[in-house]
């Protein structure tokens, strides 16, 4: 498979390689940068519909969507598994079914060099897998 990769910061880019690197076919296809939600900021009702590339600067984007064995994982990527991981995993959820209806399971993944081992718990209550790859 190859893999375009999507717009991450350096440190979440060297976690998504090694992560490929050790499950190379895990999925059968990936999505990157998968924008949902109306935006981060209010556009003027007034102002008629708003332009594509204002949407594309004020939209949520999600890291990754990858499709495997009939279901679709949402994936973060992190160079740690955090709180701010687990809270965008959980509204990207929402987003997703509302802007798409998948039929397939969805699943929430955090793509990590590392974990926080106090999260796991919560991770685990919210049905988050946390997948440490390290670096």
């Amino acid at each position: 498979m190859s893999h375009q990769y999507p717009h991450m910061s350096p440190l979440d880019l060297t976690v998504w390689r090694r992560f490929l690197l050790l499950h190379p076919s895990h999925f059968e296809r990936i999505r990157y940068d998968v924008r949902v939600g109306s935006g981060s900021a209010t556009w003027p009702e007034d102002a008629g519909q708003p332009p594509i590339e204002w949407l594309r600067l004020n939209q949520k984007r999600i890291d990754a969507v990858g499709v495997w064995k009939g279901g679709t994982a949402i994936i973060e990527v992190k160079p740690r598994a955090s709180f701010s991981a687990l809270g965008q995993l959980l509204a990207y959820r929402d987003l997703l079914r509302d802007k798409e209806r998948p039929r397939e399971p969805m699943t929430l993944w955090v793509v990590c060099a590392d974990r926080d081992v106090d999260l796991d718990p919560t991770f685990l209550r919210y049905g988050v897998s946390v997948v440490a790859v390290g670096v």
